[in-house]
């Protein structure tokens, strides 16, 4: 890990300008200077003259290779000059940056994505775990191969519905109402080892309808869409409706191999589906046509709905594409009818090379964005109308350009303003414009299409600002520039002038000139789109980044503040591609305005080009870091800040916010999400620190706490209640109740052996409760604490959850702090020092430590003491290699039964690991030299060593320790009076089981007790005459994976305990509230005394309500003198 020494320096560079523009088609230039070439291409960017270092800033590697990963690499030789006000040096962590600057990208593209929800209320049905498996599945074989399935039938028999459930998303629109499918829409669907491509289609209009029923069908109104459109015009485009859709069907129906002709079982037989089925027999008889009876639910019914439908000549299926009912069956039979397809044995490797882009068509209603498509692709794959609103899914096609280049393009629907979406109370509409904003989402390239001759809108911009904030690349497509009249050869550059003032936030799209109609330059669009993909995954050059930033500096230096304070660049690096990302650290990113921010982008977008592109500037803060730290662990928290950084997360806290279920919630399930998308990165983590196998990664850490955050989820709200506390009869008119609430500001301290089990356990249950929180992970698992430190804040709220790391250092600072509850995780020693300091401020302290936990084993039947062998081994060796706290530490077992026993556990042992545990891939490794030179000066002792009866190996360089048994040690040795925690097994003899209980009470009460025993009798003394933070009877360890189930310790094993509604609580405090009536009282509460009160307050607090009453009416004398 190499460190960087800075000093102040500044110095004047030589200025330096590249100009980029696309040719002369575009009509554009970044640098303002027009410029014209005959081939689509950009000017290559020259290094520049001098390699000076940048003044204020140390350069990185960064690749332009557009093969290379997504994030820049680090260089390993950085430039050593820095500028800063004071003079002062300074030690920075290049990797460490290098890290935070994709951690910058990734918050700020997780901010992005909340602030860009789409709106998906209209869509009711939600994707099942299995379809959204599919939905990820890559694809393996390119769609023009795949057999193609069409569905065709009349209108509104649930087609797009049966298209859903086949491709398994919401990928076409479905609504309760005829005509809402218009074009072709493709999805790939699987079943069993079986691909194939899906098409749904339009309702077949059928000769049988009037002009009014194909209206109604068509669900077109005389309004919506067609303002500005005669009469005679709108009956004539609604009349050719029917045509081009039965078109588009007929297209569907000759590109299909096999035909899913459905029908509407509830509505009965038609003479629409007569004419259908008579139409499919004569012009596709050489087909293969499957007959499924939509809206069969229930299938005795579904017997009965079919029954009609014989007379068709086809043999029914029935069927529910609501509920799923008999499409396996459908699929069965669709199968049936496919051939598997012809894929060469260099495809796979021609898939990995190359990368479809995908360019959507987008705009206002009625532009021309249909007519583009298929002027592209040569055919009329979508409906052109000049009704608006024809196009309703998005529509995906594959297209080869003419220089062989594959691309995907998406027609969508034409975007009208939210409110005039809403007014109109069309859910087909919403859910329309909501395609259209998943397609930008989905897309590498957004063509943006307006009319030429119609007005730059406000709606125009709004889309624009849409694409921008997607950090997708764009062109502007003015189609229909026919209409322009009196063109010359200044038109172009007055409508740009125009274009660039109107939409300035797209200042950088390259503008195409084209008309669809006729197909002038329409091929002009891809070639652009082409470009504009390629500027999308360019990096720069470090030499390049580092000219374009010094030339910025030396010419505008950022402003001072009236301190006279100024802004500080000490390194940049390009962090990511699509769209290109650069992160600036400074010393303050408020002291660089927005103004200068734009001004470094516009230097950037000179110099280096990028055009049609947006790029993003992230400023982010560079503190100063500390020195090393006792493990060797860069401390990477200015201590200096602690006071004022805990003050804002009181007044966080007090702000009310985390005590809402919303935010609870919400950071529960950042939590998982967290788990679930980092899990390779975990799995390194914990490979790279302790060497943690896959399995017991998951098995102890991932799946318990993915297990844990779900429960708490589910939990959550029930938590969170007041519950009701029963008042004595007397107490009229009064009620009470137990309400909890958070406890304020909390610490956690968590343990290396488990890094992110007992880091974030404890946390569930304080952001369950409400809290905000600090957690400082162990410094000696430094790959699982940086991934705690850098990637877990991305996923929560950074104002209630701050994750410290650092060495002793910073753990005796936190401790110094007023905190509402300390929850530490380790050993006995730091346990007793946490204590310690809590005392300061009377801080309410959870600890949970360990200690040697004893595995008490009965006689067994031989099956059943092979599965408690193998439950103890387990414990012991394939845990952590027994560095848990919860590992047994020693057995306790008779001694008629011990070389049996020790037979038996060499076998067991060798089935786990093998001959050669050195070599299996099961074993986790000794954490450190310091642990490992503990545990083999146990090992060491002369009287311990000669106990030992299978293992004893070591291999000091590689941290390992064989697994080891030893019978009989000395009871007065190290091994047998401190927690092993290590991969060796003392085996303690007694003369009978019994004794056990005696051996384990004059020691210290342990963790937890494991007794393997199925007599009755025994477990219950075990029971009553022991105490231990936990016993399991028959088993081990797996007591810390039940959340029913508190997990902690009594006596020197801890206090305090968590796991499922038990963290909730020991993170809550649990107010009584008693309310009262103004309307009762007691009259004998009050002063002044005597014994006939007296008499009343026994009987009160006797709940004596007869004698109450008697002294009340003067009845019963007081048995005390007056």
């Amino acid at each position: 890990m190499s460190t960087v020494t800075a000093t102040a320096a500044l110095f004047a560079a030589k200025p330096f300008s590249i100009s980029a523009s696309f040719p002369s088609l575009c009509k554009f230039s970044i640098s303002h200077t027009f410029l014209s070439s005959a081939k689509a291409s950009f000017f290559p960017l020259q290094p520049p003259r001098s390699s000076s270092p940048l003044p204020g800033l140390i350069t990185c590697k960064s690749s332009i290779d557009d093969d290379q990963e997504e994030i820049a690499e680090p260089d390993t030789e950085l430039d050593q000059e820095f500028d800063e006000s004071d003079g002062e040096d300074y030690e920075f962590d290049v990797d460490e940056l290098e890290q935070e600057a994709k951690v910058a990208v990734r918050e700020y593209s997780s901010s992005l994505s909340r602030e860009l929800i789409i709106d998906d209320e209209a869509d009711t049905r939600k994707e099942s775990r299995k379809q959204r498996r599919k939905k990820l599945t890559v694809k393996e074989i390119p769609d023009h191969l795949l057999s193609k399935v069409a569905i065709v039938g009349r209108p509104n028999v649930g087609k797009s519905a049966l298209f859903n459930r086949l491709v398994g998303e919401n990928k076409a629109i479905v609504v309760d109402e005829p005509g809402v499918t218009r074009d072709r829409l493709y999805g790939r669907s699987f079943w069993g080892d079986h691909e194939f491509m899906v098409v749904d289609t339009g309702g077949v209009i059928t000769v049988s309808k009037s002009k009014n029923e194909v209206m109604e069908e068509l669900a077109i109104t005389t309004t919506i869409g067609m303002e500005g459109i005669p009469l005679a015009s709108r009956e004539a485009a609604v009349a050719r409706m029917p045509s081009m859709i039965e078109r588009q069907a007929t297209a569907a129906v000759e590109e299909s191999s096999t035909i899913i002709f459905l029908v509407d079982g509830q509505a009965g037989l038609t003479a629409a589906d007569v004419e259908i089925a008579d139409w499919l027999r004569k012009h596709y008889s050489h087909k293969f046509v499957i007959l499924a009876v939509n809206k069969c639910e229930s299938p005795k019914k579904g017997i009965m709905q079919v029954s009609d439908f014989w007379t068709l000549g086809f043999s029914p299926l029935p069927i529910s594409a609501l509920s799923g009912t008999g499409t396996g069956e459908l699929l069965d039979l669709v199968c049936s009818g496919l051939a598997k397809p012809e894929v060469s044995e260099d495809l796979h490797e021609e898939l990995e090379e190359d990368y479809i882009p995908a360019i959507s068509i987008v705009g206002r209603p009625n532009v021309g964005k249909s007519s583009i498509l298929n002027a592209l692709v040569g055919e009329d794959r979508t409906i052109v109308s000049p009704i608006s609103g024809t196009t309703r899914d998005a529509i995906d096609t594959e297209f080869t350009g003419p220089d062989g280049q594959k691309f995907r393009l998406i027609d969508t629907a034409g975007i009208r303003k939210r409110a005039a979406v809403a007014s109109s109370g069309s859910t087909t509409e919403a859910l329309s414009v909501n395609r259209a904003f998943r397609a930008i989402r989905r897309s590498d390239v957004v063509a943006l299409v307006i009319e030429a001759m119609a007005c730059i809108t406000e709606q125009d911009f709004k889309i624009a600002e849409r694409i921008e904030k997607e950090g997708k690349g764009c062109l502007i497509v003015v189609n229909k520039w026919d209409t322009i009249p009196n063109k010359n050869q200044q038109s172009a550059v007055y409508y740009e002038q125009d274009v660039r003032e109107k939409l300035r936030i797209l200042q950088w799209a390259p503008i195409v000139y084209a008309t669809a109609i006729s197909g002038h330059s329409v091929d002009r669009v891809i070639v652009a789109a082409s470009e504009v993909e390629k500027e999308r995954s360019r990096r720069l050059s470090t030499a390049t980044l580092n000219q374009v930033v010094q030339e910025a500096l030396a010419f505008k230096s950022p402003p001072r503040t009236r301190g006279g304070k100024r802004g500080r660049i000490y390194y940049c690096t390009q962090a990511a591609i699509r769209p290109p990302t650069f992160v600036f650290f400074v010393n303050e990113a408020n002291l660089f305005p927005e103004t200068y921010r734009r001004y470094m982008e516009k230097q950037l977008r000179k110099d280096a080009g990028f055009p049609g592109t947006p790029i993003r500037l992230l400023w982010r803060n560079r503190r100063k870091m500390g020195k090393m730290d006792g493990a060797g662990v860069m401390t990477r928290y200015d201590v200096k800040t602690l006071g004022s950084d805990l003050e804002d997360m009181r007044d966080y806290f007090r702000s009310g916010k985390t005590k809402d279920w919303e935010w609870r919630n919400a950071q529960l399930k950042g939590l998982l999400s967290f788990l679930k998308q980092n899990e390779a990165q975990i799995f390194q983590a914990l490979k790279d620190d302790l060497g943690k196998p896959q399995v017991e990664a998951y098995r102890d850490e991932i799946g318990t706490l993915v297990k844990s955050v779900r429960f708490a989820v589910k939990g959550l709200k029930g938590w969170m209640s007041s519950n009701g506390a029963k008042m004595p009869k007397v107490a009229l008119l009064t009620s009470g109740e137990v309400v909890p609430e958070p406890l304020g500001l909390v610490l956690i301290i968590s343990s290396w052996n488990f890094p992110f089990g007992v880091s974030l356990e404890p946390l569930i249950g304080a952001i369950a409760a409400g809290n905000t929180m600090v957690l400082k992970p162990s410094e000696l698992a430094p790959a699982c604490a940086s991934v705690l430190a850098n990637v877990l804040p991305t996923y929560l709220d950074k104002k209630a959850v701050r994750i410290i790391q650092g060495g002793p250092e910073v753990g005796e600072k936190l401790l110094q702090q007023k905190w509402d509850k300390i929850f530490f995780t380790g050993s006995v020693r730091v346990g007793k020092l946490v204590m310690a300091a809590a005392v300061e401020h009377l801080t309410p302290v959870a600890l949970e430590l360990g200690g040697k936990c004893p595995a008490v084993l009965d006689s067994l039947a031989p099956w059943p003491m092979k599965v408690a062998i193998n439950r103890i081994l387990v414990s012991k060796f394939g845990t952590c290699g027994g560095q848990a706290c919860i590992a047994v530490d020693y057995v306790l077992v008779e001694k008629r039964l011990a070389s049996s026993l020790v037979e038996l556990m060499k076998v067991l042992v060798k089935d786990m690991f093998g001959e050669k545990p050195r070599e299996s891939n099961s074993l986790t490794r000794i954490i450190s030299k310091q642990h490992f030179s503990r545990l083999k000066s146990l090992l060491n002792d002369p009287e311990v060593k000669a106990s030992v009866v299978y293992g004893g190996s070591m291999d000091e360089e590689h941290l390992y320790i064989e697994p080891t048994i030893i019978v009989d040690p000395p009871l007065n040795s190290q091994i047998m009076t401190e927690e092993v925690f290590g991969p060796l097994l003392p085996i303690i003899t007694l003369e009978k089981i019994e004794d056990s209980i005696n051996f384990i009470n004059a020691r210290p009460k342990p963790l937890a007790l494991y007794a393997f025993t199925k007599n009755q009798s025994f477990s219950k003394r075990i029971l009553s005459e022991t105490s231990s933070g936990s016993v399991v009877f028959n088993d081990a360890n797996i007591q810390y994976c039940a959340d029913t189930l508190p997990f902690g310790g009594v006596g020197e094993s801890g206090m305090g305990s968590y796991h499922g509604k038990y963290s909730f609580d020991t993170f809550s405090h649990y107010k009584a509230i008693l309310r009262r009536s103004y309307l009762t009282d007691f009259w004998y509460r009050f002063p002044p005394w005597n014994y006939r009160k007296l008499l009343l307050f026994e009987a009160t607090y006797h709940f004596d309500y007869i004698t109450l009453l008697l002294v009340i009416l003067g009845l019963k004398r007081s048995r005390y003198r007056c």
